[in-house]
């Protein structure tokens, strides 16, 4: 059948509504693709599928123009089309466009149109497909592979994109440069196709070595194994056409590998050359006896020398990575000092202290300079740490004081109690001081208070055991006028008086059961009331215990509260009794003989070498204050001249060759006593052998049977 124009036309269908089959309809209802019926400018049929792709009803799609369904960009296309369609002058034809949906987006369409007659006019069937999702995947494939071309283009090193199954899928000018070809099976990437690899590298034959075995594994198998597992793999420094090679096969897809290599020739020659020098550095350094570390800019280490690890404690592998100024002892002055240094490229030279690994401080000096490169780019720094720790304690031995805060003492217990009083003089928590009668824990507390902040305001003591407790209370506290009888005006308590200061509560384990909930009440509360009144009043002081006894026993007794001791013991101090620190008698002596004498205006006696040893063996139960009160009967007795064994005490002095004769029935002497006599009289001989209770021939004798020992 021929059309109007002449053209060759299939016979139209002819759809009235008469003829319509009720099957076909219903198979054109329930088709999922759209289907669309329109007559020049309006839609006469919908199906359910097509209203669900544009999202509009039926009604709504009934009332439109057929063309403002489809996107501007392809209007022009689609009516001309349909036009030509409704004239008969187009076959069935199928096409892409893009339709707009309800909500404004374009979704990308596939049309099979046929002419057709519906109710007696020509009208045009269009049966249309939703292919958005495949028709975007498909561009956005085209795109990734542009993109894929792209980057390999810009690599500026040879690469290739390979299939898994071995096919060069795009290549690289440089690859090309190199002898990669495009569709080619490519065995190994480079190993085989790019590079010729000599005999001496880590490719074999595939007829050589297929499986893998022992701890040697051979190149080209490992590649095999990456690529059929999909892995990313690389091979560092092949050697191959004279040239040093990184080789990298990384997986793109799962199907798809990029494949390139980095020409390392230059690198590789620098290694080797820092190889040589670090071996040389190294063989320098560790033979040094000051510890050497290299830090980058942020401080953190890189390069660590045998010594340095030996001065910290601390393994190398545990140094490297670590921060240089986390090695050191913080300030509190100033907690950052050396990482400031190190981040402001400055040099420095410093002594400070690094905590060891087993928590000892160690002293060390310290030198720190820039790393300056040829630029003049500052690339971090590099420090010598010296330890001066036995230096710096016999400097301190040689020029301790023989006083601190009127506390006279310089054996190691008492240089370590004056340490101890600066540590916790820092802080305003409560100190506990123990110690046996007249070892001087009053002096002791004082010199925490003159150490502390607080030492602006009032030392207040009080000593416990000397006040019955209704005295106590009041001189605690204090009282309001008529509180009791005698209290003809208002007075202040001890703790009122040491508001922002100290007081001290001596033997306070005499205190009664009620005086101790009440002063419990202040140290949790900072509250109390006077004698006799209801008005609460506020304390800010810092309290400090003394006692002579054990309050561990005193609380097994039930004669101490539990609760109020962990208040009060903070922070202990343990003060040793005089007969446990005999090297610092001739130094108490000689300080209490100087006291005397200014205050006598008198001349000042000096102590003869047998008085000396008589001090020196003494037991001491009263300990410093009974040495005081030794001297000063001496002096008096001595009037002003040289104290001989006569003019002490007669509990000291009344039976000296007694303690001669115990000296001499001594068999042997050992190294420790010849060594303490020595050092007290200043290595002369003759004073050490009395002091020891031998003749001068006896202690001659011992000390040639050590130096013969020693040979």
């Amino acid at each position: 059948m021929h059309n109007r124009t002449g053209s060759q036309n299939p016979d139209p269908i002819f759809l009235d509504p008469d003829e319509q089959n009720l099957l076909f309809l219903n198979i054109i209802q329930r088709s999922l693709s759209g289907i669309l019926i329109f007559q020049e400018d309006r839609v006469v049929f919908s199906n359910p599928a097509l209203q669900e792709m544009i999202g509009l009803t039926e009604d709504e799609i009934l009332q439109m123009d057929p063309f403002d369904l489809v996107h501007p960009i392809d209007h022009d296309l689609v009516r001309q089309r349909a036009a030509q369609r409704l004239k008969g002058l187009s076959p069935p034809e199928d096409y892409k466009f893009r339709i707009l949906t309800s909500d404004g987006e374009a979704k990308w369409m596939r049309l099979f149109a046929t002419s057709i007659t519906y109710r007696g006019k020509p009208a045009i069937l269009a049966n249309i497909l939703d292919i958005d999702e495949q028709t975007r995947a498909d561009e956005l494939q085209r795109k990734n592979d542009r993109l894929r071309i792209t980057l390999l283009d810009s690599l500026p090193h040879p690469a290739m994109l390979i299939s898994r199954d071995r096919i060069v899928l795009a290549a690289n000018r440089y690859a090309l440069d190199l002898g990669a070809q495009i569709g080619e099976f490519c065995g190994n990437g480079f190993g085989k196709q790019v590079f010729t690899f000599e005999a001496t590298d880590n490719f074999q034959s595939e007829a050589e070595c297929r499986i893998p075995s022992g701890p040697t594994v051979c190149q080209i198998c490992r590649v095999d194994q990456a690529l059929e597992s999909m892995e990313q793999f690389c091979v560092r420094a092949l050697e191959a056409r004279g040239r040093y090679w990184d080789a990298f096969w990384i997986p793109v897809d799962e199907d798809t590998y990029l494949h390139y290599a980095i020409d390392v020739t230059e690198q590789k020659k620098i290694e080797q050359a820092i190889r040589k020098s670090e071996e040389r550095y190294r063989l320098i350094t560790e033979t040094m006896s000051d510890g050497i570390s290299v830090q980058d800019q942020e401080g953190i280490f890189n390069q660590v020398n045998r010594r340095l690890c030996q001065i910290s404690g601390i393994a190398r592998r545990e140094l490297i990575g670590r921060n240089f100024a986390d090695l050191f002892v913080k300030r509190e002055d100033k907690p950052d000092d050396i990482a400031n240094v190190i981040v402001n490229q400055e040099k420095f030279e410093t002594e400070a202290f690094i905590r060891h690994k087993d928590g000892r401080r160690i002293e060390v000096s310290l030198k720190i300079e820039p790393l300056i490169n040829d630029d003049g780019d500052h690339k971090g720094s590099y420090a010598f740490l010296k330890d001066i720790s036995e230096v710096r304690e016999l400097q301190r031995q040689a020029l301790i004081p023989n006083m601190f805060e009127n506390i006279v003492g310089r054996e190691r217990s008492m240089r370590k109690l004056f340490t101890e009083i600066i540590e916790l003089a820092a802080f305003d928590f409560p100190v506990l001081i123990q110690g046996e009668s007249g070892v001087g824990k009053e002096l002791i507390a004082q010199a925490v208070h003159n150490q502390s902040s607080r030492n602006a305001a009032m030392f207040v003591p009080i000593n416990c055991a000397a006040l019955p407790e209704g005295l106590l209370e009041s001189e605690l506290f204090g009282h309001v006028k008529g509180a009791f009888t005698g209290a003809i005006r208002d007075k202040k308590g001890r703790f009122e008086l040491a508001h922002g200061g100290t007081i001290l509560l001596d033997e306070i384990a005499e205190l009664s059961p009620a005086m101790q909930v009440k002063l419990l009440r202040v140290l949790q509360e900072g509250e109390f009331e006077r004698v006799g009144d209801h008005l609460t009043r506020k304390t800010n002081v810092r309290i400090i215990s003394a006692t002579n006894k054990s309050l561990e026993h005193e609380m097994i007794a039930r004669r101490f509260r539990q609760d109020l001791y962990y208040r009060i013991c903070v922070m202990p101090i343990l003060v040793p009794p005089l007969r446990d620190r005999k090297n610092d008698i001739p130094l108490l002596a000689d300080h209490f003989l100087s006291v005397i004498s200014r205050q006598t205006s008198g001349r000042k006696p000096s102590l003869s070498t047998e008085s000396l040893v008589l001090l020196m063996t003494y037991h001491w139960p009263g300990n410093v204050r009974e040495l005081q009160n030794a001297i000063q009967w001496a002096y008096v007795k001595s009037k002003g001249y040289t104290i001989q064994p006569k003019h002490l005490p007669r509990a000291i002095g009344s039976s000296p060759s007694k303690t001669i004769r115990r000296r001499k029935r001594r068999s042997k002497l050992n190294q420790k006593a010849v060594r303490d006599a020595l050092h007290q009289t200043g290595d002369n001989k003759v004073q050490a052998a009395k002091l020891l209770g031998v003749n001068r021939a006896t202690l001659y004798r011992f000390l040639e049977k050590q130096i013969t020992n020693k040979k």
